[in-house]
C-alpha cells in the first residue's frame, strides 16, 4: 500500500481502494462463474449468485467519479449524477480533496479540509439537495481561510470551486 501522507495521498488512497475493490470483484466473479459445477441444486446456485451479484454491485460503487453538469461549480445548482446513492463523497477543489458527508436520508452535505505544514489553511464546503433522492445540488458556500506560521489569518475567500466529485461510501 502507498503512503497517504504526501501530496498525492488521495490519489494513492483512491488507487489502492480501487485495486482492492477490483481484486474482490474478480475473486467474487470467479466464484460466480464456478457455481454451475459446485452444486447440483439450482435454488442454492441462484441464491449464491444473487448474493455475489449484490456484493459486486455494492463494491462497484466505491470511488466512482460522478458526472457533474458543471465542472467549475461555485454557485447555483449542479446536477451530480447518482450523488443521492452516497452518504460520503470526495469533492475536488483544484488538486485538493475535501471529504464531504451527510447523515443518511439528509439533504445537507458538509465537508472540510485542513492542511498541516508551513502556511496552513482550512477549506469548508457545504451544499444541499432538494430531497434525499435528488441529484440536483444547490451550492451553499465554499470558503478558504489561511493561517500563517506567524499566527496571522487572512480574510475568508469565498466561492470555492468544485471540479470533480467521487462517490466514496454508498448510501
Amino acid at each position: 500500500m502507498s503512503s497517504y501522507l504526501d501530496d498525492t495521498g488521495v490519489e494513492n488512497l483512491v488507487a489502492d481502494v480501487k485495486t482492492m475493490a477490483d481484486m474482490t470483484y474478480v475473486s467474487l466473479s470467479n466464484v460466480d462463474s464456478s457455481l454451475s459445477t459446485s452444486s447440483t441444486n439450482p435454488i442454492e446456485n441462484a441464491a449464491v449468485a444473487t448474493v455475489i451479484n449484490t456484493i459486486n454491485n455494492f463494491i462497484s460503487r466505491f470511488n466512482k467519479q460522478l458526472t457533474m453538469s458543471n465542472t467549475a461549480w461555485k454557485s447555483g445548482t449542479c446536477t451530480i449524477t447518482d450523488i443521492s446513492k452516497y452518504n460520503v463523497i470526495i469533492a475536488i477543489t483544484g488538486s485538493e480533496p475535501i471529504l464531504v458527508a451527510r447523515r443518511p436520508g439528509s439533504v445537507s452535505w458538509r465537508g472540510s479540509l485542513l492542511t498541516g505544514s508551513g502556511t496552513q489553511y482550512g477549506k469548508l464546503f457545504y451544499f444541499s439537495t432538494a430531497s434525499a433522492t435528488s441529484d440536483v445540488c444547490t451550492y451553499g458556500n465554499g470558503v478558504q481561510l489561511t493561517h500563517t506560521p506567524s499566527g496571522n489569518h487572512s480574510s475568508a475567500t469565498t466561492g470555492l470551486e468544485i471540479n470533480a466529485v467521487y462517490g466514496l461510501i454508498p448510501a
